[in-house]
């Protein structure tokens, strides 16, 4: 059980401090190369909790905010339910969407806008795009969105073609 923040990330773009996040956490990117479980288990994410305020219980994680949950086995998302003595989650109810694409993709550099073709993905997808490798001139991803058959990932810069990220597509199940 190995927490690594480098594979945490936020997948929300709200300006607003009080709106609940959505976030990505890539096990299989960690050294661990986790379940979903595992990681589902509680207090997993304490130091990150911790880490960014000094061992208080405010911090970047609120009680309804959802993770994205990649694990080695399969993905699920996860709503944290508590954040007092340590941070548990548990599974969303319901199903509402699906994981329909999973991958990897390597940047073609050039551009900071990287599109890969997956065929059979709806403009009405829901994509998560998280780096599973930074390359020699580190980029962060700052939007992804899906078109027909087509991801569309915008880096902070041109990433050139050493960065390697993995991205998630979900569709509505209703």
């Amino acid at each position: 059980m190995a927490f690594d923040k480098q594979y945490l990330g936020r997948v929300n773009t709200s300006a607003n401090n009080q709106a609940l996040n959505v976030w990505s956490y890539n096990a299989t990117a960690s050294g661990a190369n986790e379940t979903a479980a595992t990681v589902a288990a509680s207090a997993y994410f304490n130091s990150f909790q911790q880490v960014l305020t000094s061992g208080s219980e405010v911090g970047p994680l609120v009680v309804g905010d959802a993770i994205y949950i990649h694990g080695n086995d399969t993905s699920a998302i996860y709503v944290v339910s508590s954040i007092t003595t340590n941070v548990t989650v548990a599974a969303l109810n319901g199903e509402s969407a699906r994981v329909v694409y999973s991958a990897e993709a390597t940047t073609a550099g050039g551009d900071a806008t990287e599109a890969v073709t997956v065929a059979g993905v709806l403009a009405t997808d829901l994509v998560f795009v998280q780096l599973h490798t930074v390359g020699s001139t580190p980029r962060t991803i700052i939007t992804s969105a899906a078109t027909a058959n087509t991801i569309t990932t915008v880096f902070s810069g041109d990433p050139s073609t050493d960065h390697v990220y993995a991205y998630q597509v979900l569709r509505a199940t209703a």
